[in-house]
């Protein structure tokens, strides 16, 4: 009987030392578990700030982007205008110099005109201080 009582406590020690071992092994295998878990938590949040990263690197660029197309846009309008007022001005100048060459044409005609009528009246008066003179002498 006492060896059946040492066989049992025996088996019973056995048994409790397997359970013990047991609990140690699932005790590991949870800790393993919540390693991994952390880990796989700290990749997902490395990730999504790298995507949150690149994303706003992405907002960025568009910004630049926009802000480029802005410049261009108010550099091209700025230059139509400029291109505007120097159609303008060249306009401008050759309507002047037009009023300028009718003015010369003008002052050309009336100057030949008065010339004409120089010559006509010189002619005429030298008529007649040839006839003055013939008539004095």
């Amino acid at each position: 009987m006492k060896e059946r009582d040492e066989a049992r406590r025996e088996q019973m020690n056995e048994r409790e030392q397997a359970m013990k071992e047991r609990d140690q092994a699932m005790k590991e295998r949870d800790q393993a578990m919540k390693e991994r878990d952390q880990a796989m938590k700290e990749q997902d949040e490395a990730r999504r700030e790298q995507m949150n990263e690149r994303e706003q690197a992405m907002k960025e660029r568009a910004q630049a982007m926009k802000e480029r197309d802005q410049a261009m846009k108010e550099r091209d309008e700025a230059t139509k205008e400029l291109d505007e007022a120097k159609k303008v001005q060249v306009m401008e100048h050759d309507l002047k110099l037009k009023e300028q060459e009718q003015t010369i044409k003008e002052r050309d005609q009336a100057m030949k005109e008065y010339d004409r009528a120089l010559k006509e009246w010189e002619n005429k008066e030298g008529i007649r201080n040839s006839k003055r003179r013939t008539l004095q002498m």
